[in-house]
């Protein structure tokens, strides 16, 4: 079964099966209804490798996260995923499982089966470099949520923002020091929160105590920071937490500690995935659905020079930050 037979079939000329298969824009609807309509009686499926031979491009692209269980990436690969089908472009995706040597190795696993273009978020500030710059010398990069490269493409959340309109809700809500928790060395987000917070606070007279360092930004290690600063005694009035599962995790051992939330401490999140809304966590929405948008527009569109994509994130202001000193 060839094109030609599906053009035939179809009434049209060999040229709009073609553009139709392709994902051509221009092609009038009657055409492509008949195309499609042929493809289905004769059982017809192109042949994705010879095409991509030809026009020397697979019609895809590659996205590598660190760990695919990590809640705010589905979000943003379901969002990518569906623009880019839109121009009829697959997605291969890969979990790097938290490792850079992973990471490396998926990397070349994707250029081998020759992506156009890669989305990826780096396992580590420094250690992902070596990889990400062989890749970014082959095909299109960007960057997501994190960076390894400033010359390379980026897109990730404005953190001056989400940290800004954090520190003057906490002041609004009565609050007059506050720590941060979850600064991790080896994330960019991560270092660029805690360092936002740092000058939300200096600029908006709120006491900030010493940030708080994980090893790795999930529950346990927000029960963890819990544990220690219950161990000094004396809580800040607001603790702001990295992402939202270090502050399910810390508003956990809190409770269970007998400490009210808000009664005796601000708590905030950060990301606002499913669960902080059931669970009533203020916390930053970075609109993950338009992050992933906006990477599949970045891919679609190559640039010459490396392009730098900050999104506003919008603080959601919930229970646990309701004015010091009301009932929990």
């Amino acid at each position: 079964m060839t094109m030609k037979d599906v053009a035939l079939e179809a009434g049209v000329s060999a040229a709009t099966v073609s553009r139709v298969l392709t994902g051509h824009a221009k092609v009038a609807p009657e055409k492509r209804e008949a195309v499609e309509r042929a493809c289905r009686k004769l059982g017809y499926q192109p042949d994705g490798l010879a095409a991509a031979l030809r026009n020397r491009s697979s019609q895809s692209i590659g996205i590598l996260v660190p760990d695919i269980e990590n809640p705010i990436f589905p979000a943003v690969i379901r969002a990518a995923e569906h623009e880019l089908a839109r121009a009829a472009v697959d997605v291969l995706l890969c979990d790097a499982d938290n490792d850079v040597e992973v990471e490396a190795r998926r990397l070349e696993t994707l250029l081998r089966r020759r992506v156009d273009a890669l989305l990826v978020c780096p396992v580590h500030v420094r250690d992902s470099a070596p990889a990400l710059r062989a890749a970014a010398g082959k095909v299109p990069l960007i960057q997501l949520d994190r960076r390894a490269l400033d010359d390379v493409d980026f897109i990730g959340v404005d953190p001056v923002s989400g940290m800004t309109q954090v520190v003057t809700h906490l002041r609004a809500a009565g609050a007059h020091t506050a720590v941060f928790v979850g600064r991790h060395g080896g994330m960019s987000s991560l270092v660029e929160r805690a360092r936002a917070f740092e000058d939300a606070c200096a600029l908006h007279g709120l006491r900030d105590r010493p940030t708080l360092e994980v090893p790795f930004p999930d529950g346990a290690s927000g029960r963890a920071c819990a544990r220690d600063l219950l161990a000094r005694g004396d809580l800040p009035d607001a603790i702001v937490c990295a992402n939202d599962e270090l502050a399910f995790g810390l508003l956990a051992e809190l409770r269970a500690a007998g400490v009210r939330c808000p009664g005796d401490v601000l708590v905030t999140g950060h990301d606002d995935i499913r669960a902080a809304e059931y669970l009533g966590l203020t916390t930053v929405n970075q609109s993950l659905q338009d992050k992933g948008r906006e990477a599949a527009r970045l891919l679609r569109q190559p640039s010459g020079s490396p392009r730098h994509v900050r999104l506003t994130p919008v603080l959601v202001p919930r229970a646990t930050t309701e004015v010091l000193g009301s009932p929990s």
